[in-house]
């Protein structure tokens, strides 16, 4: 029988925790026989030692594993490599339809993780330093227009009502984004008052065209103007995108609102809200059905061919999926993340998430997750991440 490294981890974890009670009652016999498994090999070695020297073995050995194994479940014999559904990825997507067949269905169930945790782009957890909950990936803010949705997630945790404001700092002002009558108002120094002068002093900036817009360039300057657009959109997306509006289809600033009112909320969906005890917690309570096993730490198309799967979802990038088709790889731009401590202080900034879209500003965003409602611990110091 075959059994890859984390397989064999958690038999020796099994191992560990019924033999080392044992241990006592059986002194009198002189020596053990012991798999010890090496860390970076599926290799096992036999060897004979003394009761003092297992005991303290099987002691270190057990720490060790428990700090270092990844993976929930196992996978063992060739026997258990068939399963009827096989989800590429532990994000929310593939979260979902793991829940949906594990509730509804016998099937077996196999997800395939390539990070080293569940929950995607979405994975949070406690800051050590402050206590202060963070995502490691960014702010993510749930949000829906659909009751069915809303009622579904209740199954997996607690919520905390929130609706997100985001700010810009423009010319050293914090002004709200999406673009509302507060902003037209702080940048230009105007005195606005009611959704009817908004749509007049809007129609008096739109740029006119008489087709459809051919780029986002178009759609924003169709939208909000060239003031707007020079001051809010044009920066903040070349800095985003590595290329100007103008090299962009038009649908990616045809998602960024326009508001004609005092609105300063990001979304406008009737349900918005934030996981008491996080996005982690709410995945984890979505996989936590006897009939899914879990393999963290793997990349699907290292595996592929071991395993047989009635039906695949992949839930990874696409153009991963058809690499070898010959098709051209998509663009992505990646972000990295500074993290700064900044101690005794309530907050950094005026809201959680301020966008900076100065050219002369080196990044895009700074977000401080203390802003959130769904905070534990009231910290004496704020975590911020640039």
């Amino acid at each position: 029988m075959r059994k890859c490294k984390m397989c064999t981890c958690q038999w020796v974890l099994a191992f560990c925790d019924r033999y080392i009670m044992l241990i006592p009652r059986c002194s009198s016999i002189s020596s053990y026989v012991i798999m010890a498994v090496s860390k970076s090999s599926n290799r096992m070695t036999f060897v004979s030692v003394s009761v003092p020297v297992l005991i303290a073995t099987l002691f270190v050995l057990k720490t060790v594993l428990k700090r270092n194994y990844v993976l929930p479940l196992t996978i063992q014999g060739k026997q258990d490599q068939h399963f009827d559904i096989c989800i590429v990825g532990a994000g929310l997507s593939g979260a979902v339809v793991v829940e949906r067949y594990a509730a509804t269905t016998n099937k077996s169930i196999l997800v395939v993780e390539k990070r080293s945790h569940v929950g995607g782009n979405c994975y949070d957890y406690i800051d050590k330093e402050t206590k202060i909950r963070v995502s490691k990936y960014g702010a993510h803010i749930f949000h829906t227009k659909y009751k069915h949705v809303w009622e579904y997630v209740q199954h997996f945790s607690e919520w905390v009502p929130y609706e997100h404001e985001v700010l810009a700092l423009v010319k050293g002002k914090y002004v709200p984004i999406p673009v509302n009558i507060d902003t037209v108002n702080t940048l230009f120094n105007l005195d606005i008052r009611s959704v009817k002068e908004m749509n007049s002093w809007l129609k008096n900036e739109q740029v006119h065209y008489n087709r459809s817009s051919l780029n986002s360039e178009e759609m924003a300057l169709s939208r909000v103007g060239l003031k707007l657009y020079e001051l809010l959109f044009k920066p903040y997306t070349i800095k985003q995108w590595n290329k100007t509006p103008a090299e962009l289809g038009p649908s990616v600033l045809a998602r960024i609102p326009v508001r004609n009112n005092w609105d300063t909320r990001y979304f406008s969906d009737q349900f918005q809200a934030l996981p008491k005890n996080g996005y982690t917690e709410l995945v984890k309570n979505m996989l936590k059905s006897p009939k899914i096993t879990i393999r963290l730490n793997i990349d699907y198309f290292d595996i592929q061919g071991s395993i047989k799967c009635g039906k695949t979802y992949f839930t990874g990038p696409i153009d991963r999926y058809y690499a070898r088709k010959g098709l051209d790889a998509l663009e992505y731009r990646s972000l990295s993340f500074e993290r700064k401590v900044i101690k005794n202080v309530d907050y950094f900034q005026p809201a959680s998430v301020v966008n900076h879209p100065n050219p002369k500003d080196n990044f895009t965003r700074i977000v401080e997750y203390k802003w959130f409602p769904n905070q534990q611990y009231q910290s004496n110091d704020t975590i911020i991440f640039i």
